[in-house]
């Protein structure tokens, strides 16, 4: 199934910056630190805080490690109109949210090192979110209103860039509550004056919170990325695996709850032109996406004709092709043109359920002993989505093909 296949072109213009950052936040940097702070998300230049065209916040590794947080996505409670909370269908996975908007709607655009993460199946990130540990993370960036205009879809309530180490030689352990161990080590190495070489790796486990109803959000992750400089030639390729299992959800806890993700990505790109005042640069990128999970929809205390519990969850696999041009140019007069074109190809190879309960004959989800087939089936294809006899609060439940209001 292909979702989408685009060209888009974008061109824009922009003169006189605003000021990027709260008085107070500018006026407690030392004059060192003021020089120091840069951001390249606001026009896809590098350029200082204060003038970049957009309301910025950037958080360094200084400020990062004055705060206490574990990962990339707690940073976003402490931008002013952005909140990161925990899911309600996936316990422990984050969701992004903005000025109020709390659906999970794919409105904010995250990236990694300048690389989108929000994948075209479900047009956010949170649900392929990776564990990123605060050890890896030189910067992270985050523009508090709509970047459309240079980021396309998904940008329309904020970016979100996470930028990760490239220049350090440097290795942790950590040891926290909850049953937190990590690891993470940051290699760069230069070959000669044209080549450059770099890696991240990092593996984090932790036990969760505990509750009276069980665990809230076990977790264990591994991230591992690598690239090479080769004069104006960069290669990138990132993978993630996230592993979030008995955790607590909207339906209760279970220790069945599964939830597993995978990115993989690549990237080759090159640049053609690059002054002082005049960019050229190409891109070919490309990621796939995967997600297993299934979580408690009801007990089977709850369910009157069903001795087991009700899970369900999705199994899709998606993939996503890039092919980008970006040039740029910047006037003596303050004045700077952006303008790109960017053609996209994203197909889904695998949109499936895996649920406890399934009559093979009629290809409808029926929660009843009859057609409890022994645990959770790894894959169905979803024709139907029918739900029998359950006595809760009314809920929508949403199929391919079939939307019950359920009500008892």
């Amino acid at each position: 199934m292909i979702l989408k296949q685009t060209a888009c072109l974008f061109l824009c213009v922009y003169t006189t910056p605003l000021l990027a950052s709260e008085a107070e936040d500018l006026f407690a940097l030392s004059f060192e630190d003021l020089l120091d702070v840069h951001v390249d998300i606001a026009s896809k230049t590098l350029e200082t805080l204060a003038s970049a065209p957009s309301t910025i916040t950037v958080f360094n590794r200084q400020k990062i490690a004055s705060l206490g947080v574990n990962n990339a996505f707690e940073l976003m409670n402490f931008v002013p109109g952005m909140q990161s909370t925990r899911g309600d269908w996936v316990g422990a996975v984050p969701k992004d949210h903005a000025r109020g908007v709390y659906l999970d709607s794919g409105n904010i655009l995250v990236m990694i090192n300048g690389e989108r993460l929000n994948e075209s199946s479900f047009g956010k990130a949170s649900v392929y979110i990776p564990y990123i540990p605060i050890e890896i993370i030189d910067k992270v960036e985050f523009i508090r209103g709509p970047g459309s205009a240079l980021y396309g879809s998904n940008a329309f309530l904020g970016v979100m860039n996470i930028v990760t180490k490239s220049q350090n030689n440097e290795m942790s352990l950590a040891v926290g509550n909850v049953g937190q161990t990590g690891a993470a080590f940051s290699v760069s190495h230069q070959v000669n004056q044209q080549t450059h070489l770099f890696a991240n790796g990092a593996y984090n486990q932790k036990s969760g919170k505990r509750y009276p109803q069980g665990v809230n959000d076990p977790l264990q992750s591994v991230y591992f990325e690598a690239g090479v400089d080769i004069n104006k030639l960069a290669l990138r390729a990132r993978y993630n695996q996230v592993e979030l299992n008995e955790f607590l959800n909207l339906g209760g806890y279970s220790d069945s709850n599964q939830h597993r993700s995978e990115n993989t990505f690549l990237s080759v790109g090159y640049d053609w032109l690059e002054t002082d005042t005049r960019t050229l640069a190409t891109k070919i990128a490309y990621a796939h996406h995967q997600i297993q999970s299934a979580g408690l929809i009801a007990p089977a205390v709850a369910l009157p004709n069903a001795s087991y519990d009700f899970f369900i969850g999705p199994d899709w696999h998606t993939t996503d092709l890039t092919v980008s041009v970006e040039a740029s140019q910047q006037f003596n007069n303050g004045w700077s043109i952006n303008s790109g074109l960017q053609y996209s190809h994203a197909e889904q190879h695998k949109a499936d359920l895996r649920v406890n309960y399934f009559d093979i004959n009629s290809g409808e989800i029926i929660v009843e002993d009859p057609f409890y087939q022994g645990g959770l089936l790894q894959s169905v294809i979803m024709r139907h989505f029918r739900v029998c006899n359950l006595p809760l609060k009314p809920e929508v439940f949403m199929g391919k093909s079939k939307c019950l209001l359920l009500s008892n």
